[in-house]
């Protein structure tokens, strides 16, 4: 929810959000939730986005939240193109599965390895830049600059 200050009323120290956005982390601890998990073992990212001061609001609360943040959620979704996609095939352009997709910014490797799906394809979520992607599978090594 876009907010500057304090949040939902409350006054903790530190309690407030900058530019309108805050770490959920730094909102409230959490250990060992799903989105943790899915990161960590698999090629998926959730998220939690909170769109008001109220856990379970009355129904009709919906279409204001909804005309409220609409835009911004829309366009968050439209984030899903940012990055890089594709599909890894060996020399006879068969995918291969199970491939290991490994990306560097520079020298440095950009967080966690992605796994080819079954049919080859892979996505990673990345800002702009200059990537390095290199490929490994038991059957064929191969590395591609974007």
């Amino acid at each position: 929810m876009w907010k500057t200050g304090r949040r939902c009323g409350l006054a903790a120290m530190g309690d407030s959000f900058y530019h309108g956005i805050t770490n959920g982390a730094g909102w409230y601890h959490l250990a060992g939730g799903m989105q943790d998990w899915q990161y960590l073992h698999s090629n998926s990212m959730e998220i939690t986005v909170e769109q008001g001061c109220f856990k379970f609001p009355f129904d009709s609360m919906y279409p204001a939240l909804w005309n409220e943040h609409k835009f911004s959620l829309l366009s968050y979704m439209e984030m899903v193109h940012r990055g890089v996609k594709g599909i890894v095939t060996d020399a006879q352009g068969n995918p291969l599965g199970n491939a290991t997709v490994r990306i560097a910014e520079g020298s440095i490797t950009s967080g966690k390895n992605i796994t080819t799906t079954s049919a080859g394809e892979y996505w990673r979520l990345l800002s702009p830049g200059t990537y390095k992607y290199t490929v490994l599978d038991t059957v064929a090594i191969d590395t591609v600059e974007n």
